[in-house]
């Protein structure tokens, strides 16, 4: 799993995979995720090591090859996304900066008092 102890040769091979092979999105509205999908199983199981994450297989049937996915959400991605931003490109480094500002913006302590409008409370007899 990804942490302070990680080697940056690590960061940046899982960087390129995912630059290359990965999707970073919102899962649920409010929780940072990264997926990642593929036909090579020892690849996406090294990237799921890393991760911190297990590894699941879909078959499509033919002429469709079996495909591996892994897949991280919430905390963990957010720290995954805040490692290898400063090695993504510009297309992915905003798909990430886009994850990473809703898990900023839900994980804030007002967050609920800080929308727009008034405040609507509920008023009991």
């Amino acid at each position: 799993m990804i942490d302070t102890a990680t080697p940056t040769s690590d960061i940046i091979w899982l960087a390129g995979l995912l630059e290359g092979e990965g999707a970073f999105d919102v899962s649920k509205g409010a929780y940072p995720r990264v997926r990642l999908a593929m036909t090579d199983r020892d690849t996406v199981e090294r990237a799921a090591a890393l991760m911190g994450c297990k590894v699941r297989l879909s078959y499509h049937g033919k002429p469709a090859s079996p495909t591996w996915h892994a897949e991280v959400t919430g905390s963990r991605a957010s720290v995954i996304m805040q490692a290898i931003l400063p090695h993504m490109g510009a297309r992915r480094s905003q798909q990430i900066a886009k994850a990473l500002s809703v898990e900023a913006f839900r994980t804030q302590p007002d967050a609920r008092s800080s929308l727009p409008g008034p405040s609507i409370g509920v008023f009991y007899d």
